[in-house]
């Protein structure tokens, strides 16, 4: 309790954070394609499909893959396990910027490529 209110406290003697919205925007953006990606090529899953295995309309699947800023982050925590990424990379002990491209390389490293799936 006493945190709650050190950190109201906090926030209210403070100027508000500015966030980069472009780059947040960008971020997201490459989840969607990486995610549309995963489902289509790795699962080879319909959107219908693919919004059954994580419990949610297609509407809002809809929305991870276009970069909707408004959907939860527990249904993508559910999206990563779907596409094993790593969960230790979603850590607070790297909370650098490059933290989503770190996990898509590793995903994609377990993934086959286009050439393979196309050739093989």
């Amino acid at each position: 309790m006493h945190y709650i209110v050190w950190l109201s406290n906090k926030m209210h003697n403070s100027t508000p954070v500015e966030f980069n919205q472009e780059h947040i925007n960008s971020a997201l953006l490459t989840l969607g394609q990486s995610l549309t990606l995963h489902r289509k090529q790795v699962l080879k899953a319909t959107q219908q499909e693919f919004s059954l295995l994580l419990g949610i309309s297609e509407p809002t699947l809809r929305k991870m893959e276009k970069g909707d800023d408004g959907v939860s982050i527990g249904i993508w925590l559910k999206a990563f396990q779907l596409m094993q990424v790593d969960q230790s990379v979603v850590s607070a002990s790297r909370p650098d910027s490059l933290i989503l491209m770190s996990m898509f390389s590793e995903a994609e490293s377990r993934s086959p490529s286009l050439k393979e799936k196309s050739h093989g």
